[in-house]
């Protein structure tokens, strides 16, 4: 019986952690005129209702003009919610700089949507999507563009008679680049006008070959957008303590700064000596308990250890914003082996209060076995 109860809670303590490596894969597996239409009192916002309208993607101009002009009104807003944050006293953002950046973002995100994702994992479609839109706006601040009236329009594509100039207004390149937008053959946004999987997987390389030229003049550009993104700490309104940190801590290594390094060792670290210190002491009980208690404790810190790698993990890509391919490889390699590690250190010290407990089980039935054998013979 005692070895079909330690096989029991040894098997439903790997069917969690078989749960748990699920929800983590699972989780892994989805010249323009920049000078713009939009003059800058034309930044400002109007209704709500307008801030709940979808980007217009019914063709490539419609798709280029909106990416372009909800990128620079989210960069316009959002400067003015920082420059707001860092004036207002207090260690808190102040509520107008909260309002402004939640505008900021809802036009970010129409932003975002005009990139096609498809191909990018569920679990990091938010962070690679901001990453792609930011650095996207960026090339597009530093190459020249031709005028809106040159890309073609849903009446163009609809009034061409000739299939393959329709086919090739449909899939529209950015002249001598690339860059492409194009019609969306299946999937929920079938029939719209995005930025292909094949651009969006490429938008870091542009990026990296023009991000050292000048900006373009005369244009609504997005000054330090992506430098700005990448080393403030939050998703996009970085939090008051970010400009209180020490300026060698702002230097920027392998994509990330300082401080984000410090935090990438420090949080998981601290995690693990949690879920170390829990373990330990529950271990050290386990003597003083019912078998049925003992497997419920054992339980109980399995899905604390969920909650804290859950936690460390939203922490990292919400408030300590990696980026880049270290985001790549944290989420891909690192959580998983740290994981796997954690649950390792919970098996282990699980199955070696077990043996001990079955040790001490079987010395006291050899006393008592030995006791009643001497009783008899007397």
């Amino acid at each position: 019986m005692k070895i079909n109860n330690v096989i029991f809670r040894l098997l439903l303590i790997l069917f969690i952690v078989s749960l748990a490596l699920t929800h983590s894969n699972a989780q892994e597996a989805t010249s323009v005129r920049t000078s713009s239409t939009l003059s800058e009192d034309e930044l400002s916002f109007g209704s709500a209702s307008a801030l709940l309208r979808p980007p217009n993607t019914a063709s490539p101009r419609a798709t280029m003009k909106s990416f372009i002009e909800n990128m620079s009104r989210a960069y316009s807003e959002l400067m003015k919610a920082h420059r707001n944050n860092l004036k207002s006293p207090g260690f808190l953002s102040s509520p107008s700089a909260l309002k402004m950046a939640k505008h900021a973002e809802v036009l970010f995100q129409s932003g975002v949507e005009c990139l096609n994702l498809s191909d990018i994992p569920k679990g990091l479609k938010k962070s690679k999507g901001y990453e792609k839109a930011i650095m996207l706006k960026e090339v597009f601040d530093r190459i020249d563009l031709p005028p809106y009236e040159e890309i073609p329009d849903d009446k163009a594509i609809e009034a061409e008679g000739d299939e393959e100039r329709r086919a090739e207004f449909s899939r529209w390149r950015i002249p001598n680049t690339d860059i492409i937008i194009d019609r969306v053959e299946e999937g929920p946004r079938e029939g719209e006008y995005l930025f292909t999987p094949e651009t969006v997987a490429r938008i870091g390389e542009y990026y990296d070959k023009v991000k050292d030229y000048p900006y373009k003049l005369n244009a609504l550009v997005s000054q330090d957008f992506f430098n700005f993104y990448s080393t403030s700490a939050g998703r996009l309104l970085p939090p008051k303590w970010n400009s209180w940190l020490p300026a060698w801590t702002t230097h920027t290594y392998f994509d990330q700064t300082i401080w984000q390094w410090f935090a990438l060792i420090i949080l998981p670290l601290s995690a693990f000596l949690i879920i170390w210190v829990v373990v330990r002491w529950w271990f050290q009980r386990t003597a003083e308990l019912s078998s049925g208690k003992k497997t419920t404790g054992w339980l109980l810190i399995l899905l604390t250890t969920i909650v804290l790698v859950s936690l460390t993990k939203y922490v990292l890509d919400e408030y300590v914003n990696i980026t880049g391919a270290v985001l790549l490889f944290l989420e891909n390699t690192l959580m998983r082996i740290f994981i796997l590690f954690l649950f390792g250190l919970i098996i282990w010290e699980f199955v070696k209060a077990q043996i001990q407990e079955n040790i001490k089980d079987d010395e006291q039935e050899e006393i008592g076995g030995g006791e009643e054998g001497g009783a008899g013979g007397s």
